[in-house]
């Protein structure tokens, strides 16, 4: 079979592509969103038989890509579902998916943004993956609040919400910065160069074999860091609600690990929390961070004034941002 030949935009939806953990849960759970309304309405399982033309039918429900970039994920839907409306305000990223997808009839790519497009048909299933580590810097948020009164009211999202955990640490790096993972985090999406690429692999192929991918994340070893207690889930949103963007909240953290603390090389105050975001894609999938999506966060303290601490010792931190607001609206302070 024929390599499908990628068209993208930068070397950052370049590596969005590469990266098959990330991919692979979406996939997921848009075939369960598949099989669970077949399952419903028809009886039908994963394990039905595939030869069964009404096995492999793709269903009428009304599905809406929002932020599509490369258009990866509308192409997921497009197996399942007749029609998927694919939007992102990106005139360029549209025109590349348009040209990677040219075969693929039953998507339509729009290029407007998603903050006032007028939805036209109430939505079964929404597709929004503009996360990022807490939501601060993407435009989920904003875009699902619109979309309250145009997704039906037995509809679903993918992903389905977000759980935030925090853990206190000092760090050698005193601004706010993503933790580095396989590809990094400093790649340019202002790159509007619209560059062809082969990866080199049967496209289907690396479709199907997702099945096979163990959604596991290798524990990241960094000196540049010490985790100095246990870490506190803070907050969790459910992309089904309405979502404040204004986020303010109070985390307390128990300081309990100076046991294995190398003495020679961390300080014993805390200057900074780690933010580690897990994706809930449905109630069977939950995601950790993957080389590109929602690396962990590192916020320095206002005022940590070289508390020095001792073990057993709680410390408060008032957390706060703006969800579509950026890096720049983080506050987070010991009170």
């Amino acid at each position: 079979m024929q390599l499908r030949k990628w068209t993208y935009i930068s070397p950052y939806h370049s590596n969005l592509i590469k990266d098959t953990n990330r991919l692979a849960v979406f996939h997921e759970g848009i075939k369960d969103y598949y099989y669970n309304i077949k399952k419903e309405n028809l009886g039908y399982t994963k394990n039905q038989n595939k030869k069964s033309k009404s096995y492999s039918k793709k269903l009428d429900n009304i599905v809406y890509d929002l932020g599509t970039g490369s258009g990866i994920l509308a192409y997921f839907a497009s197996k399942y579902f007749k029609s998927v409306i694919a939007i992102d305000k990106d005139s360029k990223i549209i025109e590349c998916a348009k040209k990677s997808f040219v075969d693929i009839k039953n998507i339509t790519f729009i290029s407007q943004d998603a903050l006032k497009y007028e939805f036209k048909k109430k939505a079964d299933l929404v597709i929004c993956e503009m996360l990022d580590t807490a939501l601060i810097e993407e435009e989920e948020v904003l875009v699902l609040n619109r979309l309250q009164d145009y997704i039906k009211e037995d509809g679903k999202v993918i992903p389905q919400g977000i759980i935030n955990i925090a853990e206190p640490v000092h760090m050698e790096n005193d601004k706010i910065h993503y933790e580095d993972v396989e590809h990094g985090s400093n790649f340019d999406k202002d790159d509007n160069d619209c560059d062809d690429v082969e990866h080199g692999s049967n496209f289907d192929k690396y479709v199907n074999d997702f099945d096979n991918i163990k959604y596991k994340l290798d524990d990241n070893k960094n000196d540049n860091y010490h985790v100095l207690g246990k870490s506190v889930e803070f907050s969790s949103f459910d992309f089904l609600d309405y979502i404040n963007p204004n986020f303010k909240t109070v985390i307390n953290f128990k300081i309990d690990n100076f046991s294995e603390k190398n003495e020679n090389k961390y300080e014993k105050f805390i200057n900074g929390i780690k933010i580690t975001t897990f994706t809930k894609i449905n109630e069977d999938i939950i995601c950790g961070p993957t080389p590109m999506l929602n690396p962990p966060l590192f916020i320095p303290l206002e005022t940590h004034k070289n508390m020095e601490l001792i073990n057993k010792d709680e410390i408060s931190i008032e957390l706060q941002y703006i969800m579509g607001g950026g890096l720049e609206t983080i506050k987070a302070k010991i009170i």
